[in-house]
């Protein structure tokens, strides 16, 4: 590679390190492994105790540069700085402790060059874990469908996610630094109000689950709270986005409905199903009403909303709330979304 090409690669991949001794070097070789070859890894390790430095600094590849912050600066602070310092058109974010299919850059880059109105092209995920379970998640394909997606939760793998350089420096998008933001969902939805984003129907990205991320450690009660906060106000304005504005009850309830974890805690003494079913047939006739999205993704996305929460709930739920659940156009809508998705996914994946 020649050192102009190093100086102007077509993508930036960027990956923050703290504390990442055990993962980062599986990770790192996912991206120097990739058929896309021409990009630049820009790891930054933010004041690392742990040995993820000497790791580092041990690579020998000219694809490879390598930042120490002379202060922890935390992620979303670490992220900002690495667009500053990114070379590339194209910004790849990873993770230390993920694993990038060998294809991961070479197919979003295509897509990218091809649809230059896209800011952001996401992909599916393989989610595993140290036990050696895994799952696949499967993030809506259409802007329509990631529109809707966005009002419960963030609608692209944030490790999995490559960004329009461009679009970030004529619009100022950074990353919220406020502690415990919800930097990714808040960035996302920002840039989503006003550029199109999409996700590829190709598991792009493995996503590690262990006791060494931020998924997996467990919050304290005033962390979780903030969080919340945090949470219900994208929400709230992305809802606000689409002319529809909650408060109270009915504002947690969506945040209950926005996440397969919180949605298996709902307390059906406080919001009865009938309730719940309520509330989504409001907000699914209000969106098709302002022409927010196509009707088939407003119908499919909040379909699926109420179809987990009848899976997740079922053994808690009576006779009465069964029928009324089977009865309901929600879950079928939901069910066509879950088998349409999946579909989708898995003819492309065959033609890899």
């Amino acid at each position: 590679m020649s050192p102009e090409v190093r100086r102007h690669p077509k993508v930036t991949v960027l990956m923050p390190v703290y504390n990442g001794e055990p993962y980062v070097m599986e990770a790192i070789d996912s991206i120097l492994g990739q058929t896309f070859g021409d990009f630049e890894l820009l790891v930054i390790n933010d004041c690392s105790t742990d040995g993820s430095a000497a790791i580092i600094e041990k690579i020998v590849d000219e694809r490879i540069r390598v930042v120490h912050n002379p202060a922890n600066l935390g992620l979303a602070a670490t992220l900002n700085k690495g667009i500053g310092l990114a070379r590339g058109s194209y910004l790849a974010r990873m993770d230390q402790d993920d694993i990038a299919t060998p294809d991961r850059l070479q197919r979003q880059v295509a897509y990218m060059d091809a649809h230059p109105d896209v800011a952001i092209c996401g992909c599916g995920v393989e989610v595993f874990y140290e036990d050696g379970g895994t799952h696949r998640h499967y993030y809506p394909l259409s802007y329509d469908g990631i529109k809707v997606e966005a009002l419960f939760n963030s609608p692209v793998s944030h490790p999995g996610a490559l960004l329009r350089k461009r679009i970030l420096n004529e619009h100022a998008y950074r990353y919220d630094e406020t502690p415990h933001a919800v930097e990714d969902y808040e960035l996302f939805s920002r840039i989503l109000h006003r550029h199109r984003v999409v996700n590829l129907p190709y598991f792009l990205l493995r996503y590690r689950v262990s006791g060494h991320n931020e998924t997996a450690r467990a919050e304290s009660p005033e962390r979780a709270s903030i969080r919340q906060a945090r949470i219900t106000s994208v929400q709230q304005e992305n809802l606000a986005q689409a002319g529809y504005n909650l408060r109270g009850q009915e504002l947690e309830l969506h945040y209950l409905l926005s996440l397969t974890t919180r949605l298996k805690t709902i307390d059906f003494s406080i919001y009865p199903l009938n309730e719940i079913k309520g509330y989504l047939y409001r907000l699914r006739a209000h969106l098709e009403e302002r022409g927010y999205a196509r009707r088939r993704a407003i119908r499919r996305i909040v379909g699926k909303i109420f179809l987990k929460v009848t899976i997740y709930n079922w053994n808690r739920m009576g006779g009465r709330a069964h029928r009324s659940a089977l009865g309901s156009s929600l879950l079928w809508d939901g069910i066509r979304d879950v088998l349409a998705l999946r579909i989708d996914y898995l003819l492309k994946t065959k033609r890899k």
